[in-house]
């Protein structure tokens, strides 16, 4: 598995940071010259950094390496990926149905309740 520079790059200019500015985002005494590096591919992450990159970037860690020479990590990807659009396509109750559900839950109480009081 290889870490993509230019994955990385790519992802920094989409949400409109500058090397600079990552690097101060991310901390751990990282600085733009150390980021140019990364994209470059003159030096790699730790994997530490990369999770702090990933998540500062909005992307899974997955999304900063190639994941072509290695069919587990496809596989996993793959899968996160069909989970993630499952999810979202799945119906989502009203914010008025879920306000009508806390005021009912109290009166109709556990089902403990009900056996004991049946």
């Amino acid at each position: 598995m290889t870490f993509l520079g230019s994955r990385l790059e790519t992802r920094r200019q989409a949400c409109g940071y500058s090397r600079a500015a990552l690097g101060a985002l991310i901390g751990a005494g990282l600085d733009a010259a150390e980021i140019a590096e990364y994209e470059t591919g003159v030096s790699t992450p730790s994997p530490v950094v990369v999770r702090a990159l990933a998540k500062r970037l909005g992307c899974a860690t997955a999304d900063l390496f190639d994941t072509a020479d290695d069919p587990l990590l496809r596989r996993a990807v793959a899968t996160d990926a069909r989970i993630r659009t499952e999810v979202a396509a799945a119906p989502r109750l009203s914010d008025e149905a879920i306000e009508r559900l806390r005021v009912l839950l109290p009166a109709v109480g556990t089902p403990e309740r009900r056996r004991r009081a049946g």
